[in-house]
């Protein structure tokens, strides 16, 4: 009976073991990946590399790519085959566009049988420094007549960390705005001048001042813009009653 006790412990332990690789190997390709980068300026790199690693004994084949937006960048691509027992390395890069917390997404497809590898979940995560300061960090134009029109202007910097970015352009989606940008060293004076022709409104739209890194990577600044565009008002008549 001793040695019998010995023998189901064995088989016992053996089956744990495999349980336990079974579970590690759909861990090795299934499972949520994320990485923090931390504090990154804009414009700043923020590329991770990851990997797939096919530790089944089937190969199988990318079938899809998704992003949880445009803006993100990865060279992985559908159609790619990866082997039993290789790895496939790819590159991921959160946007730093726009200041603030960022976390990019990646979804990628497989053609393989088993469920828990069909679908493998990328993540990176930044907290993107903005490098450009607007002065005032909103324009507000107030009340004005249809016919008339009111100016601002907003100063532009860009920190001495970001000295080669380079001034893009600066636009808002309002037809009744113009905009008008002088750059100069190291900052840019963007004027708007509002002027509402046709119909009373209120004014709800974001000036948009992009600029563009030596390696072609586009960062921007939005602020908003509000005002009203208020009818001209009628003038009085009093009428005279003659006896």
């Amino acid at each position: 009976w001793r040695v019998v006790g010995i023998c189901l412990l064995s088989v016992v332990f053996v089956l744990l073991v495999r349980s336990l690789f079974a579970q590690f190997e759909a861990r090795g390709v299934a499972d949520s990946r994320t990485v923090d980068l931390g504090i990154v300026l804009q414009g700043g790199a923020s590329e991770q590399c990851f990997e797939i690693a096919n530790t089944t004994s089937e190969s199988f084949r990318i079938t899809s790519v998704t992003s949880s937006c445009y803006c993100h960048r990865t060279n992985l691509v559908e159609g790619l085959e990866v082997r039993a027992g290789e790895t496939l390395p790819f590159h991921f890069a959160v946007s730093t566009l726009d200041a603030g917390l960022q976390v990019a997404r990646l979804t990628v497809g497989t053609d393989h049988d088993r469920p828990e590898f069909r679908n493998m979940q990328f993540s990176v995560r930044a907290l993107v420094q903005s490098v450009i300061e607007c002065r005032p960090a909103t324009v507000d134009f107030g009340s004005v007549q249809l016919g008339a029109s009111a100016e601002r202007t907003v100063s532009v910097n860009v920190s001495e960390a970001a000295s080669q970015l380079v001034f893009e352009d600066a636009s808002v989606s309002r037809n009744q705005i113009s905009v008008t940008a002088k750059p100069s060293s190291g900052s840019v004076q963007v004027r708007l001048t509002f002027q509402p022709e046709a119909e009373a409104f209120d004014l709800d739209d974001h000036l948009v001042v992009r600029f563009r890194n030596n390696e072609g990577v586009e960062v921007r600044r939005i602020i908003p813009v509000r005002g009203t565009a208020s009818p001209i008002p009628r003038e009085s008549t009093t009428q005279m009653e003659v006896p």
